[in-house]
């Protein structure tokens, strides 16, 4: 038996993001926000720099396969710079993506198929 409790729960939870977006071969995330999801991925390779994704996005040339977003109203979430830069992406997602995953700390939005260009 656990004695944590709510911790236990946020790491299966961590775990269960990380082995859900490790099947993926792009993915934007704000390593310093997701940092416990970020740890446990098995494929970090996978990763694309925050900076990569805005910019290849407003050139339309680049769309990684998911995003993940933390939950703006945490402490954590507040400084995710996705949030920071796409400040309606926890509500309403980014066009061409769609909600996949949910968690109370985060939300992982993944390209709908045949979308192959930036919006």
């Amino acid at each position: 038996a656990s004695f944590l409790g709510p911790v236990d729960s946020f790491y299966a939870e961590a775990a269960e993001t990380s082995a859900f977006l490790s099947r993926m071969q792009s993915v934007v995330i704000d390593d310093a926000a997701a940092f416990p999801i970020v740890a446990l991925l098995d494929r970090k390779q996978s990763l694309v720099p925050i900076r990569w994704y805005l910019e290849g996005v407003d050139r339309g040339e680049f769309l990684p396969d998911a995003i993940l977003v933390t939950n703006p109203e945490t402490a954590i979430g507040l400084r995710d710079r996705l949030n920071l830069a796409l400040p309606t992406l926890w509500e309403k997602g980014v066009p061409g993506y769609r909600l996949v995953l949910e968690r109370p700390g985060w939300r992982v939005y993944r390209r709908a198929k045949g979308v192959v260009t930036g919006v």
